[in-house]
């Protein structure tokens, strides 16, 4: 597992931000979570932060399987074109 968190870990980099600042938003706006959650942990936070990690890993790997591997693989035939 730390190996797969290593080689998503640019992706995860690159949209934290954002999906941090989408489920901040999204969570004030359901207030019936916020209520529950509030009610059963004391915090909203921690389903906020459960919320965030799941979404981040999810989008990483959409991004690290449709979007770096292809790139590398293109990057590996152009380098075999090219001798050093």
């Amino acid at each position: 597992y730390i190996v797969y968190l290593g080689q998503i870990s640019y992706a995860i980099y690159l949209f934290h931000p954002f999906v941090s600042s989408i489920v901040h938003i999204l969570v004030g706006k359901f207030k019936i979570i916020e209520i529950i959650f509030t009610f059963i942990t004391g915090k909203n936070m921690i389903i906020e932060a459960i919320v965030f990690f799941i979404i981040t890993i999810i989008i990483s790997t959409l991004s690290w399987k449709y979007i770096e591997q292809p790139f590398n693989k293109l990057k590996n035939k152009f380098l075999s074109f090219i001798k050093f």
